[in-house]
C-alpha cells in the first residue's frame, strides 16, 4: 500500500519530534533519616535513565576547597534496575538495559562529630549532620552521573519530622534545574530553623538560619536584603529568587570567624556569634558579588589550577564589594578608606609579597599568607585599573570641552 505524500511527511515530522524529545530529568530526593529520636544521616534517592550503552557511571563527592575524599561519608549505595559495582572509591558503575529506569539510594554521614568550630574555618570537609539539624553544599551530598553535568534535573524534599524546617536554593530556582545546579546548591534544615523572606529587586529573598548571631535574625535578614538590593541595582542585573543559608559556628574564645561561598541561586554564610555587624555585611556583599564575578564574567581553570584565577575571582570581587557598599550608602567613605588602608598595609607587610603565581596554586589552602595574597593582588590591581579608567574618562571629558 502506498502512503500518501502528505501523510508520509506528517509521519516523518512526528518521528523527528519524538527523536528530539528532551531527556527525562534526573531526580534527586533528600530525606533526613532519624534514629532513636535524633538525626543520623541524610538519605538520597536518585532516579535516572541509563545511558544508551547500558553503562552509567556515578561520580561520588570527592575534592574541592582544599578537602579530599568526601566519598568517605557516603555509604549503603544500592541500585534498582541495574547492577552496581565499585570502580575505585570515587566511582560506581551501573550496568543495565539501555535507557532503563534506575533508582539509586545511599546515605550521607556527618563530616563533623561536633558542631563546626569557627577556629577551624568554614565547614567544607563535608555535610554537617547533627542530632537536631543539618547543613551542606550540593557537592558534599549528591552524586553526579558522569558526563551529565548539564542534564535537566529536579529536586524534592522527602518526609520531614513534625516541626522540622528544611530549605535550599533548589526550592527557589524559578527555572529548570541542571545537575550542575544541584551540585552547586546549599541547604539547611532542623528543628530550630527559622525561615524569613524579604522583597528584593526582581524577586524574593529567603533566609534560613538558626542559633545566635551578633545581631538579631531580623537585622541580619534586613542587612542581607539591603546588600542584595544595592548590588542588583549597581550591576543593572539580577532577576529571580535568592536564598541564603546562615549557619552559625561554635565560638572559640578570642576568635572571630566570618565566611561564605556563593551558590547557583544563593550563598552559604558562616560565622561565629561574636562576628561584628560590619564583618557580616562585608561578607554578605562579597558572596553576593560572586553572582557576577565570576558567574557572569570569566571562568575557573580546571582542577588544581583553580587558585591561579583567584586574583580575579576573589580580588576583583573584593574590590567591587567595597565599591557597591560605598555607592549604596551601606558603607561610609571612612569605611571604604579604612578597608583600603588595611589591604595596603597587609600587602606591604606580607612575608610572601614577592611569591610567584605558582606558589598560589601549590600553597593556597595550606598557607594563610599565600591565601590572602590572591585577594590583595587582585583588589589592588582592580583599584589601580579603575583609577586609571577614571583619569582617562576625565581627560576625555576635558578634551571634548
Amino acid at each position: 500500500m502506498r502512503v500518501p505524500l502528505a501523510l508520509a511527511a506528517a509521519l516523518a515530522i512526528l518521528a523527528t519530534a519524538a527523536a528530539a524529545k528532551p531527556p527525562a530529568p534526573i531526580d534527586y530526593t533528600l530525606t533526613p533519616q532519624m534514629q532513636d529520636g535524633g538525626l543520623t544521616a541524610l538519605g538520597v534517592t536518585l532516579t535516572l535513565r541509563a545511558n544508551a550503552s547500558g553503562t552509567t557511571i556515578l561520580d561520588l563527592p570527592d575534592e574541592s576547597d582544599g578537602h579530599r575524599e568526601r566519598w568517605r561519608f557516603i555509604s549503603d549505595i544500592v541500585a534498582e534496575g541495574a547492577s552496581i559495582r565499585e570502580d575505585g572509591p570515587t566511582k560506581r558503575v551501573l550496568t543495565s538495559k539501555p535507557g532503563a529506569r534506575i533508582t539509586v539510594r545511599y546515605r550521607v554521614h556527618s563530616a563533623y562529630a561536633q558542631d563546626p568550630d569557627g577556629a577551624e574555618g568554614n565547614p567544607y570537609a563535608g555535610a554537617v549532620v547533627r542530632p537536631t539539624w543539618f547543613s551542606g553544599l550540593g557537592e558534599f551530598v549528591f552524586v553526579e552521573p558522569e558526563g551529565q553535568e548539564h542534564a535537566p534535573a529536579t529536586f524534592h524534599w522527602g518526609a520531614l519530622r513534625k516541626g522540622w524546617v528544611a530549605a535550599s536554593d533548589l526550592d527557589t530556582a524559578g527555572k529548570t534545574l541542571t545537575v550542575a545546579d544541584v551540585l552547586n546548591s546549599t541547604m539547611l534544615g532542623g528543628e530550630d530553623i527559622k525561615l524569613y523572606t524579604r522583597p528584593i529587586p526582581g524577586g524574593e529573598l529567603r533566609v534560613a538560619t538558626r542559633g545566635a548571631w551578633s545581631v538579631s535574625h531580623a537585622e541580619l535578614v534586613d542587612d542581607l536584603a539591603a546588600v542584595i538590593s544595592a548590588q542588583r541595582r549597581f550591576w543593572g542585573d539580577g532577576v529571580g529568587p535568592y536564598f541564603v543559608s546562615a549557619i552559625p559556628l561554635h565560638t572559640a574564645p578570642d576568635h572571630i570567624s566570618v565566611g561564605g561561598t556563593g551558590r547557583f541561586a544563593g550563598f552559604a554564610l558562616y560565622g561565629t556569634s561574636n562576628a561584628k555587624k560590619t564583618q557580616l555585611r562585608r561578607t554578605l556583599a562579597h558572596e553576593h558579588t560572586h553572582n557576577w564575578i565570576p558567574l557572569r564574567q570569566g571562568r575557573f581553570p580546571d582542577g588544581d589550577q583553580e587558585p591561579s584565577a583567584y586574583w580575579y575571582t576573589e580580588g576583583f570581587t573584593d574590590f567591587y564589594t567595597d565599591r557597591t557598599l560605598l555607592r549604596s550608602g551601606i558603607w561610609t567613605v571612612q569605611d571604604f578608606v579604612g578597608h583600603l588602608n588595611e589591604v595596603l598595609r597587609s600587602y606591604d607587610t606580607s612575608p610572601v609579597r614577592e611569591a610567584p603565581a605558582s606558589r598560589i596554586v601549590s600553597d593556597f589552602w595550606t598557607n594563610p599568607a599565600i591565601y590572602a595574597l590572591s585577594y590583595q593582588r587582585g583588589y589592588l590591581l582592580a583599584f589601580l585599573w579603575d583609577s586609571e579608567m577614571q583619569l582617562l574618562a576625565d581627560r576625555t571629558v576635558s578634551a571634548e570641552r
